[in-house]
Protein backbone atom coordinates (compact mmCIF):
# COMPACT_ATOMS: atom_id res chain seq x y z
CA UNK A 1 0.00 0.00 0.00
CA UNK A 2 2.81 2.62 0.94
CA UNK A 3 4.97 1.39 -2.26
CA UNK A 4 1.51 2.27 -4.06
CA UNK A 5 1.08 5.67 -2.36
CA UNK A 6 4.62 6.46 -3.45
CA UNK A 7 4.13 5.60 -6.96
CA UNK A 8 1.24 7.76 -7.10
CA UNK A 9 3.45 10.85 -6.05
CA UNK A 10 6.40 9.96 -8.00
CA UNK A 11 3.90 9.64 -11.43
CA UNK A 12 1.85 13.14 -10.13
CA UNK A 13 5.53 15.07 -9.98
CA UNK A 14 6.01 13.63 -13.39
CA UNK A 15 3.01 14.88 -14.75
CA UNK A 16 3.58 18.08 -13.04
CA UNK A 17 6.87 18.81 -14.84
CA UNK A 18 5.61 17.29 -18.21
CA UNK A 19 2.72 19.94 -17.61
CA UNK A 20 4.94 22.74 -17.32
CA UNK A 21 7.62 21.79 -20.20
CA UNK A 22 4.35 21.60 -22.83
CA UNK A 23 3.14 24.75 -21.43
CA UNK A 24 6.02 26.54 -21.77
CA UNK A 25 6.24 27.32 -18.09
CA UNK A 26 4.59 30.62 -17.65
CA UNK A 27 0.83 31.85 -17.33
CA UNK A 28 0.05 34.88 -19.48
CA UNK A 29 0.28 37.71 -17.14
CA UNK A 30 -1.48 40.41 -19.87
CA UNK A 31 -3.68 39.93 -23.11
CA UNK A 32 -2.39 40.94 -26.44
CA UNK A 33 -4.93 42.75 -29.18
CA UNK A 34 -3.59 43.27 -32.24
CA UNK A 35 -4.77 46.22 -34.34
CA UNK A 36 -2.97 47.25 -37.55
CA UNK A 37 -4.51 50.57 -39.52
CA UNK A 38 -6.89 50.78 -37.23
CA UNK A 39 -9.59 53.62 -38.03
CA UNK A 40 -7.67 53.96 -41.14
CA UNK A 41 -10.43 53.64 -44.59
CA UNK A 42 -8.45 55.36 -46.83
CA UNK A 43 -4.31 55.63 -48.03
CA UNK A 44 -2.67 54.85 -44.35
CA UNK A 45 0.94 55.17 -45.69
CA UNK A 46 3.59 52.85 -44.25
CA UNK A 47 1.02 51.69 -41.44
CA UNK A 48 0.19 51.93 -38.15
CA UNK A 49 0.04 49.49 -35.78
CA UNK A 50 -1.39 49.54 -32.12
CA UNK A 51 -0.93 46.43 -29.44
CA UNK A 52 -3.05 46.69 -26.87
CA UNK A 53 -1.40 44.58 -23.70
CA UNK A 54 -4.23 44.24 -20.81
CA UNK A 55 -3.13 43.16 -17.60
CA UNK A 56 -5.26 43.43 -14.10
CA UNK A 57 -3.27 46.59 -12.64
CA UNK A 58 -2.39 48.65 -15.62
CA UNK A 59 -2.83 48.30 -19.76
CA UNK A 60 0.32 49.07 -21.92
CA UNK A 61 -0.75 50.42 -25.04
CA UNK A 62 1.77 50.23 -27.77
CA UNK A 63 2.07 51.93 -30.98
CA UNK A 64 4.73 51.46 -34.00
CA UNK A 65 4.67 53.55 -37.23
CA UNK A 66 6.29 54.50 -40.06
CA UNK A 67 3.86 57.57 -40.84
CA UNK A 68 5.77 60.66 -40.72
CA UNK A 69 9.10 59.44 -38.66
CA UNK A 70 9.62 56.19 -37.37
CA UNK A 71 8.82 55.91 -33.81
CA UNK A 72 7.42 53.34 -31.40
CA UNK A 73 4.95 54.96 -28.64
CA UNK A 74 3.92 52.65 -25.36
CA UNK A 75 1.34 54.83 -23.12
CA UNK A 76 0.40 53.13 -19.72
CA UNK A 77 -2.69 53.76 -18.30
CA UNK A 78 -5.18 51.82 -15.93
CA UNK A 79 -7.28 49.29 -16.89
CA UNK A 80 -11.08 49.86 -16.95
CA UNK A 81 -13.26 47.03 -16.61
CA UNK A 82 -14.76 47.93 -19.97
CA UNK A 83 -12.94 45.62 -22.05
CA UNK A 84 -14.45 46.92 -25.70
CA UNK A 85 -14.42 50.83 -25.28
CA UNK A 86 -10.87 51.47 -23.55
CA UNK A 87 -8.39 51.13 -26.14
CA UNK A 88 -6.79 54.12 -27.68
CA UNK A 89 -8.13 56.09 -30.87
CA UNK A 90 -6.73 57.28 -33.89
CA UNK A 91 -7.73 60.34 -36.23
CA UNK A 92 -6.18 59.47 -39.85
CA UNK A 93 -7.12 62.94 -40.80
CA UNK A 94 -5.12 64.48 -38.55
CA UNK A 95 -2.40 61.77 -38.72
CA UNK A 96 -2.44 62.87 -43.03
CA UNK A 97 -2.03 66.34 -42.21
CA UNK A 98 0.47 68.75 -41.20
CA UNK A 99 -0.28 69.35 -38.06
CA UNK A 100 -1.07 66.01 -36.46
CA UNK A 101 -1.54 67.03 -32.55
CA UNK A 102 -4.54 65.54 -30.76
CA UNK A 103 -4.29 62.22 -33.80
CA UNK A 104 -3.77 59.96 -30.81
CA UNK A 105 -6.26 60.17 -27.92
CA UNK A 106 -8.33 57.71 -25.19
CA UNK A 107 -11.69 58.20 -26.07
CA UNK A 108 -12.94 56.98 -22.72
CA UNK A 109 -13.13 59.48 -20.16
CA UNK A 110 -12.08 56.89 -17.66
CA UNK A 111 -9.07 56.22 -18.75
CA UNK A 112 -6.06 57.54 -17.39
CA UNK A 113 -2.55 57.83 -18.49
CA UNK A 114 -0.17 57.13 -16.05
CA UNK A 115 3.17 56.90 -17.82
CA UNK A 116 4.53 57.47 -21.70
CA UNK A 117 7.68 56.70 -23.56
CA UNK A 118 9.40 55.91 -26.60
CA UNK A 119 11.45 55.83 -29.01
CA UNK A 120 11.85 57.85 -32.41
CA UNK A 121 14.21 56.18 -35.11
CA UNK A 122 15.39 59.94 -37.30
CA UNK A 123 18.74 59.10 -39.73
CA UNK A 124 20.91 56.13 -41.00
CA UNK A 125 24.28 57.32 -41.38
CA UNK A 126 26.75 55.28 -43.80
CA UNK A 127 30.29 56.33 -43.52
CA UNK A 128 33.55 54.95 -45.62
CA UNK A 129 35.99 54.25 -42.26
CA UNK A 130 39.14 54.48 -44.15
CA UNK A 131 41.09 54.94 -41.08
CA UNK A 132 39.34 51.45 -39.55
CA UNK A 133 39.21 52.88 -36.33
CA UNK A 134 35.23 52.16 -36.48
CA UNK A 135 34.29 56.20 -34.37
CA UNK A 136 31.27 57.47 -36.54
CA UNK A 137 32.36 60.84 -33.99
CA UNK A 138 35.38 61.19 -36.52
CA UNK A 139 33.19 61.66 -39.55
CA UNK A 140 30.64 64.57 -40.20
CA UNK A 141 27.80 65.16 -42.25
CA UNK A 142 29.09 67.59 -44.70
CA UNK A 143 31.93 65.54 -45.60
CA UNK A 144 31.92 63.19 -48.74
CA UNK A 145 32.99 59.97 -46.51
CA UNK A 146 29.79 59.89 -44.81
CA UNK A 147 25.74 59.60 -46.16
CA UNK A 148 22.72 60.35 -44.26
CA UNK A 149 19.69 58.77 -45.04
CA UNK A 150 16.82 60.97 -43.55
CA UNK A 151 13.79 58.77 -42.56
CA UNK A 152 11.55 61.23 -42.63
CA UNK A 153 12.68 62.40 -46.12
CA UNK A 154 9.41 62.59 -48.62
CA UNK A 155 11.60 60.09 -50.79
CA UNK A 156 11.99 57.67 -48.18
CA UNK A 157 9.31 55.14 -48.92
CA UNK A 158 8.03 52.71 -45.98
CA UNK A 159 6.42 49.13 -47.24
CA UNK A 160 2.97 49.02 -45.29
CA UNK A 161 3.50 46.57 -42.21
CA UNK A 162 -0.33 45.38 -42.85
CA UNK A 163 2.21 43.09 -45.26
CA UNK A 164 4.96 42.27 -42.96
CA UNK A 165 3.26 42.34 -39.06
CA UNK A 166 1.33 39.36 -37.29
CA UNK A 167 -0.28 39.85 -34.06
CA UNK A 168 3.42 39.65 -31.40
CA UNK A 169 5.47 41.12 -34.67
CA UNK A 170 5.96 44.46 -35.74
CA UNK A 171 7.45 45.01 -39.12
CA UNK A 172 9.05 48.23 -40.51
CA UNK A 173 10.54 48.31 -43.58
CA UNK A 174 12.15 50.45 -46.25
CA UNK A 175 11.23 50.04 -49.54
CA UNK A 176 13.20 52.49 -50.98
CA UNK A 177 15.29 55.86 -50.45
CA UNK A 178 16.60 58.78 -52.36
CA UNK A 179 17.10 57.12 -55.84
CA UNK A 180 19.14 60.08 -56.74
CA UNK A 181 21.93 58.85 -54.03
CA UNK A 182 24.32 57.05 -55.46
CA UNK A 183 23.83 53.99 -52.85
CA UNK A 184 19.79 53.53 -52.27
CA UNK A 185 18.56 51.19 -49.67
CA UNK A 186 15.57 49.00 -51.81
CA UNK A 187 13.63 45.92 -50.68
CA UNK A 188 14.00 46.06 -47.25
CA UNK A 189 17.40 46.41 -46.53
CA UNK A 190 16.51 48.56 -43.50
CA UNK A 191 13.93 46.88 -41.09
CA UNK A 192 13.34 47.66 -37.33
CA UNK A 193 11.09 45.20 -35.65
CA UNK A 194 9.32 44.64 -32.72
CA UNK A 195 8.27 41.80 -30.42
CA UNK A 196 5.43 42.00 -28.29
CA UNK A 197 5.58 39.46 -24.78
CA UNK A 198 2.24 38.37 -22.53
CA UNK A 199 5.18 36.90 -20.15
CA UNK A 200 8.46 36.84 -18.86
CA UNK A 201 11.31 35.12 -20.43
CA UNK A 202 14.69 35.18 -22.03
CA UNK A 203 14.77 35.76 -25.96
CA UNK A 204 16.09 32.82 -27.82
CA UNK A 205 18.51 34.66 -30.10
CA UNK A 206 21.91 35.89 -29.05
CA UNK A 207 22.44 38.55 -26.89
CA UNK A 208 19.82 36.44 -25.31
CA UNK A 209 18.11 39.51 -23.74
CA UNK A 210 15.23 39.38 -20.88
CA UNK A 211 11.95 40.10 -21.76
CA UNK A 212 8.52 40.51 -19.34
CA UNK A 213 5.44 41.52 -19.87
CA UNK A 214 6.22 45.36 -19.53
CA UNK A 215 8.97 45.04 -22.57
CA UNK A 216 9.23 45.06 -26.10
CA UNK A 217 12.54 43.59 -28.07
CA UNK A 218 13.25 45.60 -31.17
CA UNK A 219 15.77 44.18 -33.77
CA UNK A 220 17.51 46.58 -36.18
CA UNK A 221 18.35 45.17 -39.46
CA UNK A 222 20.60 46.29 -41.64
CA UNK A 223 21.37 43.54 -45.19
CA UNK A 224 21.91 43.34 -48.79
CA UNK A 225 22.81 47.26 -48.87
CA UNK A 226 24.84 48.61 -52.17
CA UNK A 227 27.41 50.35 -50.40
CA UNK A 228 28.47 52.32 -53.85
CA UNK A 229 32.30 53.30 -53.63
CA UNK A 230 32.49 52.72 -49.98
CA UNK A 231 34.47 49.74 -49.57
CA UNK A 232 35.02 49.97 -46.15
CA UNK A 233 31.04 51.02 -45.78
CA UNK A 234 29.96 51.04 -41.66
CA UNK A 235 26.68 52.44 -39.83
CA UNK A 236 25.63 54.22 -37.23
CA UNK A 237 21.68 55.14 -36.44
CA UNK A 238 20.66 58.18 -34.54
CA UNK A 239 17.38 57.68 -31.88
CA UNK A 240 15.80 60.37 -29.76
CA UNK A 241 14.32 58.53 -26.67
CA UNK A 242 11.32 60.48 -24.68
CA UNK A 243 9.70 60.34 -21.80
CA UNK A 244 6.62 62.62 -20.36
CA UNK A 245 8.99 63.55 -17.38
CA UNK A 246 9.26 67.03 -16.76
CA UNK A 247 10.84 67.47 -13.05
CA UNK A 248 12.44 64.22 -12.48
CA UNK A 249 15.83 64.65 -13.74
CA UNK A 250 18.00 64.10 -16.73
CA UNK A 251 18.38 60.99 -18.60
CA UNK A 252 21.01 58.87 -17.64
CA UNK A 253 22.86 55.46 -19.58
CA UNK A 254 23.89 53.31 -16.95
CA UNK A 255 27.09 50.58 -17.85
CA UNK A 256 26.31 47.95 -15.87
CA UNK A 257 28.82 45.41 -15.23
CA UNK A 258 28.07 41.65 -14.55
CA UNK A 259 31.10 38.40 -14.00
CA UNK A 260 28.94 36.25 -15.87
CA UNK A 261 28.71 35.99 -19.73
CA UNK A 262 26.46 32.71 -19.74
CA UNK A 263 23.65 34.37 -21.39
CA UNK A 264 26.33 36.56 -24.53
CA UNK A 265 29.49 34.43 -24.39
CA UNK A 266 32.52 37.47 -24.39
CA UNK A 267 30.04 40.43 -23.56
CA UNK A 268 30.14 41.09 -19.47
CA UNK A 269 27.98 44.78 -19.74
CA UNK A 270 24.57 45.95 -20.33
CA UNK A 271 23.92 49.68 -21.05
CA UNK A 272 20.41 51.25 -19.57
CA UNK A 273 19.09 54.14 -20.83
CA UNK A 274 16.39 55.03 -18.03
CA UNK A 275 14.04 58.13 -17.98
CA UNK A 276 14.27 58.18 -13.82
CA UNK A 277 17.27 57.63 -12.72
CA UNK A 278 16.38 58.27 -9.05
CA UNK A 279 12.90 56.68 -9.76
CA UNK A 280 13.95 53.56 -12.24
CA UNK A 281 10.71 51.02 -11.13
CA UNK A 282 7.99 54.10 -12.31
CA UNK A 283 9.82 54.98 -15.76
CA UNK A 284 11.00 53.93 -18.61
CA UNK A 285 14.13 52.45 -20.15
CA UNK A 286 16.08 51.80 -23.29
CA UNK A 287 18.39 48.49 -22.96
CA UNK A 288 21.29 47.00 -25.06
CA UNK A 289 24.56 45.54 -24.94
CA UNK A 290 27.44 46.63 -26.64
CA UNK A 291 27.11 43.60 -29.30
CA UNK A 292 25.45 43.67 -32.82
CA UNK A 293 26.01 40.67 -34.83
CA UNK A 294 26.90 40.32 -38.80
CA UNK A 295 25.30 37.57 -39.45
CA UNK A 296 22.01 36.33 -39.56
CA UNK A 297 23.19 32.88 -37.68
CA UNK A 298 24.29 34.47 -34.54
CA UNK A 299 27.41 33.80 -32.77
CA UNK A 300 30.13 34.58 -31.01
CA UNK A 301 32.37 34.17 -33.93
CA UNK A 302 30.08 36.97 -35.93
CA UNK A 303 29.95 39.54 -32.95
CA UNK A 304 30.77 42.39 -33.46
CA UNK A 305 30.68 46.20 -31.00
CA UNK A 306 28.12 48.67 -30.52
CA UNK A 307 29.31 52.31 -29.66
CA UNK A 308 27.40 54.87 -28.16
CA UNK A 309 27.15 58.57 -28.79
CA UNK A 310 25.35 60.63 -25.95
CA UNK A 311 22.69 60.92 -24.41
CA UNK A 312 22.36 64.74 -24.97
CA UNK A 313 19.14 66.41 -23.56
CA UNK A 314 17.24 68.45 -26.02
CA UNK A 315 16.55 72.17 -25.26
CA UNK A 316 13.10 73.04 -25.57
CA UNK A 317 13.48 75.02 -28.64
CA UNK A 318 15.02 71.82 -29.79
CA UNK A 319 12.01 70.30 -29.58
CA UNK A 320 9.88 72.77 -31.05
CA UNK A 321 11.37 73.23 -33.70
CA UNK A 322 12.83 69.51 -34.98
CA UNK A 323 10.90 68.05 -37.83
CA UNK A 324 11.40 64.46 -36.97
CA UNK A 325 9.52 65.81 -33.29
CA UNK A 326 7.02 67.44 -35.01
CA UNK A 327 6.12 65.21 -37.84
CA UNK A 328 6.24 62.02 -34.91
CA UNK A 329 3.34 60.63 -33.16
CA UNK A 330 4.58 61.62 -30.08
CA UNK A 331 3.75 65.18 -31.06
CA UNK A 332 0.65 63.70 -32.42
CA UNK A 333 -0.27 62.22 -28.51
CA UNK A 334 1.70 65.28 -26.87
CA UNK A 335 0.62 68.18 -28.45
CA UNK A 336 2.07 70.98 -29.28
CA UNK A 337 1.68 73.07 -26.00
CA UNK A 338 3.12 69.76 -24.28
CA UNK A 339 5.77 68.98 -26.30
CA UNK A 340 8.38 71.04 -25.02
CA UNK A 341 7.61 69.56 -21.40
CA UNK A 342 8.23 66.30 -22.96
CA UNK A 343 11.79 65.22 -21.64
CA UNK A 344 13.80 64.00 -24.36
CA UNK A 345 17.72 63.29 -25.58
CA UNK A 346 19.14 61.97 -28.61
CA UNK A 347 21.98 59.18 -28.80
CA UNK A 348 23.76 57.97 -31.77
CA UNK A 349 24.77 54.10 -32.05
CA UNK A 350 27.49 53.05 -34.63
CA UNK A 351 27.91 49.33 -35.62
CA UNK A 352 31.56 47.83 -35.54
CA UNK A 353 34.60 47.31 -34.23
CA UNK A 354 38.57 47.77 -35.50
CA UNK A 355 39.70 45.19 -37.71
CA UNK A 356 36.50 43.18 -37.96
CA UNK A 357 36.11 43.43 -41.61
CA UNK A 358 33.87 46.73 -41.83
CA UNK A 359 30.36 46.03 -43.02
CA UNK A 360 30.90 44.89 -46.57
CA UNK A 361 32.12 41.55 -45.19
CA UNK A 362 29.22 39.87 -44.66
CA UNK A 363 26.62 42.48 -45.78
CA UNK A 364 24.52 42.25 -43.07
CA UNK A 365 24.04 43.41 -39.11
CA UNK A 366 21.72 42.89 -36.76
CA UNK A 367 21.37 45.36 -33.23
CA UNK A 368 18.87 43.92 -30.20
CA UNK A 369 17.51 46.28 -27.74
CA UNK A 370 14.56 46.76 -25.69
CA UNK A 371 11.64 49.70 -25.02
CA UNK A 372 10.24 48.45 -21.83
CA UNK A 373 8.51 50.14 -18.17
CA UNK A 374 9.80 49.39 -14.54
CA UNK A 375 13.02 48.09 -13.66
CA UNK A 376 15.50 46.97 -16.17
CA UNK A 377 16.21 43.43 -16.01
CA UNK A 378 19.80 43.07 -14.32
CA UNK A 379 22.05 39.43 -16.25
CA UNK A 380 22.13 37.00 -12.89
CA UNK A 381 23.80 33.70 -12.88
CA UNK A 382 20.87 31.25 -13.43
CA UNK A 383 20.02 28.13 -11.31
CA UNK A 384 21.94 25.62 -13.46
CA UNK A 385 24.98 27.41 -13.66
CA UNK A 386 24.90 28.14 -9.40
CA UNK A 387 23.79 24.32 -9.21
CA UNK A 388 26.91 23.39 -11.36
CA UNK A 389 29.04 25.77 -9.38
CA UNK A 390 27.71 23.83 -6.24
CA UNK A 391 28.26 20.48 -7.62
CA UNK A 392 32.03 21.50 -8.48
CA UNK A 393 32.65 23.16 -5.08
CA UNK A 394 30.63 21.05 -2.76
CA UNK A 395 31.24 17.45 -4.29
CA UNK A 396 34.89 17.29 -3.04
CA UNK A 397 33.78 18.40 0.67
CA UNK A 398 31.34 15.68 0.60
CA UNK A 399 33.76 13.19 -0.64
CA UNK A 400 36.06 14.71 2.11
CA UNK A 401 33.78 14.53 4.54
CA UNK A 402 31.96 10.85 3.74
CA UNK A 403 35.99 9.56 3.49
CA UNK A 404 36.95 10.77 6.94
CA UNK A 405 33.86 9.46 8.18
CA UNK A 406 33.82 6.15 6.42
CA UNK A 407 38.11 5.83 7.55
CA UNK A 408 37.27 6.40 11.11
CA UNK A 409 34.54 4.25 11.29
CA UNK A 410 36.93 1.52 9.57
CA UNK A 411 39.18 1.88 12.21
CA UNK A 412 36.68 2.04 15.25
CA UNK A 413 34.93 -1.40 13.87
CA UNK A 414 38.33 -3.28 13.10
CA UNK A 415 39.18 -1.84 17.02
CA UNK A 416 36.21 -3.22 18.78
CA UNK A 417 36.48 -6.89 16.14
CA UNK A 418 40.30 -7.02 16.96
CA UNK A 419 40.62 -9.98 19.59
CA UNK A 420 41.63 -9.22 22.85
CA UNK A 421 45.23 -10.24 24.49
CA UNK A 422 43.52 -12.16 27.22
CA UNK A 423 41.39 -13.98 24.40
CA UNK A 424 44.86 -15.33 22.79
CA UNK A 425 46.85 -16.07 25.56
CA UNK A 426 48.38 -19.78 25.84
CA UNK A 427 47.04 -21.46 29.00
Amino acid sequence: MAITRGLGRVVSVLVSIAFVVLTNGYTPKRQLNTYLNPDCTDECGGGLAYVKARGDEDTLHFVFTTVGTPTALVIRTNTLTDREHDKLSFNWDKLRSNDTAGAIFAKNPLTKVLYSYGIIFTRLFQYNDTSDDADLSHYSTSGPELTVYDFLADDTEWENLMDTSSDELIVLKIHQTDPTKSTVIVNGSLTIQFHLFDHGDRSDDLPHLEYNEDITHFDFILHDIDTGNMSNARYGVETIFFSMDTDKGDMAIEDVKSIDDEYSPGVFSINNLVSRPAEKANGGFLQWKPICYMKATRSRAAGTAVKKYGPQTLTVAEKMSTNFINNSIAYAFYKADKIGDVKMTYSNFSFGLSKDGFFTKNNYTAWTGSLGYGVPPADKISTLVIGVISAGLGLPIVLMVFGGVFVCVKKRFRKSTSPSFSENRIN
